[in-house]
């Protein structure tokens, strides 16, 4: 049996960051709000025992390239998590955000957008790295860019946890059906999405995070739980949407509105959620998929390329080509 527990989820307002002073500036108000979260909604709710935050809450990127993203980068286990997981150790909850410039000495060269969930004993359990960059506008590696030096971590990782089985991905990583049908087959119960969506894609009538959001609960029969950064000091655009928390039959179980700093609550129940797995005939899209009918998964489409995503002078105009030509190819193929 799980207990019923409340995530909280955060729409927050984060800053370009330049320098390590600024993830240090925008470290420091994750951390005010973890507290205000804490102490503010003590008796107003079952007990908080996971905070959610979004892509770029402490880090984003700093330069054209690579090499000046560096500058902000962080190791994982390193600064940003430790101070996170204090606060995890304080209150005896898990955390979580996205967006950190991850550098690792294993793959030298390369930048990773990582999501790390950190537990109660104030230690990192797991970390996802974003499988599918926003391309052309991102220039981080995927792990799938590595694949070809031999990369053999968990791609899509789930924890196991007291309070249900926890998966991540992160932003653009939601746009993709596969990605969240990977995370449930891998026993995902819970899907967390920190985004920073910006203007006009998650705003009516495009609204394209919250269509996938609910999407990803009904087809995979699992909670989602989405942070996303609002408003306009991350330069040059401005970002909205709403975070919010869904049941695994696609219901809102709260949302905020699309502008402004908010946080949102809702209770999270396992046991019911394993019930309904097991128990329901219907709308068991797991179970139910035909999966030797599909094949096209098998079939190349996104190039991999180690030799750009471990180099340090990668930029958005390499980026721009690596693109245009993988849509080339794809639709030369595609329509003959």
């Amino acid at each position: 049996m799980v207990d019923r527990y409340s995530v909280a989820t955060v729409q927050f307002d984060s800053k370009s960051t330049v320098t390590k002073s600024d993830v240090k500036e925008n470290l420091s108000r994750v951390l005010l709000f973890i507290d205000n979260i804490m102490e503010g909604y003590k008796g107003y709710c079952h007990p908080i025992k996971f905070v959610v935050f979004p892509e770029f809450a402490t880090s984003t990127y700093s330069g054209e390239n690579v090499k000046e993203n560096m500058k902000v980068a962080d190791t994982v286990p390193g600064e940003i998590t430790d101070a996170l997981g204090e606060k995890a150790k304080q209150y005896r909850i898990y955390i979580t955000l996205a967006g950190i410039q991850e550098v690792d000495p294993k793959w030298k060269g390369a930048i990773f957008n990582c999501a790390p969930l950190i537990g109660p004993d104030g230690k990192v359990v797991m970390k996802y790295r974003k499988a599918n960059p926003y391309v052309p506008a991102e220039i981080v590696c995927s792990p799938h860019d590595l694949i070809p030096l031999g990369y053999d971590e968990p791609i899509f990782p789930v924890a196991k946890t007291p309070l249900g089985n926890i998966g991540i991905f992160i932003c653009y990583d939601g746009m993709f059906p596969e990605v969240g049908r990977q995370l449930a087959f891998n026993g995902a119960e819970v899907l967390v999405r920190p985004t920073a969506c910006v203007d006009p894609f998650g705003t009516i009538p495009l609204n394209l995070w919250e269509i996938t959001n609910v999407s990803h609960a009904i087809s995979n029969l699992a909670y989602l739980v989405y942070a996303t950064i609002c408003g306009s000091r991350l330069k040059p655009f401005t970002w909205s949407s709403a975070a919010s928390i869904i049941d695994y039959q696609g219901r809102y179980l709260s949302r905020a509105p699309e502008a402004g700093e908010h946080v949102v609550i809702a209770t999270i129940d396992i046991d019911a959620l394993r019930s309904y797995r097991k128990e329901v005939l219907g709308h068991q899209m797991l179970p139910h998929l035909r999966t030797e009918l599909y094949n096209y998964l098998q079939k190349p489409s996104y190039p991999m390329t180690p030799k750009d995503h471990t180099n340090t002078g990668l930029d958005y105009e390499k980026q721009f080509e690596i693109t245009k030509k993988a849509l080339r190819k794809f639709y030369k193929l595609y329509y003959g």
